[in-house]
């Protein structure tokens, strides 16, 4: 249930109902936290088949092997997304205890994590 306030400062409470695909897209930033966990119980929602790079994405507790090239190329670019991450968290990788530390942790993901 959602709380709303009505202009006389009493708290009424509306039911959320199934969220709208536009919510989706835009995104979750004014949505209480139950009306999140309705979300996430929502049936029949399309999400995307295809990632942006063209392609298929996979259920999560998948066993879909990679080709050595797929793995490779996936570790490039998880490096660049977790360099952009220590930038963010002003991180620098002129310390050497964090020179590598982009490239160690893309290649932990692909090769232990979802092996």
């Amino acid at each position: 249930m959602k709380s709303n306030k009505t202009k006389k400062g009493i708290i009424k409470k509306v039911k959320f109902t199934t969220p709208s695909v536009s919510v989706i897209k835009e995104g979750f930033n004014d949505l209480s936290d139950e009306e999140i966990e309705e979300l996430r119980d929502t049936v029949g929602i399309k999400y995307p088949e295809f990632n942006k790079f063209g392609k298929k994405l996979f259920d999560a507790n998948g066993n879909y092997p990679l080709v050595k090239d797929e793995k490779e190329s996936i570790i490039l670019l998880l490096e660049q997304k977790f360099a952009e991450v220590l930038d963010i968290l002003r991180i620098s990788r002129n310390d050497p205890n964090s020179t590598h530390t982009p490239a160690i942790i893309a290649s932990m993901f692909v090769n232990e994590l979802f092996a």
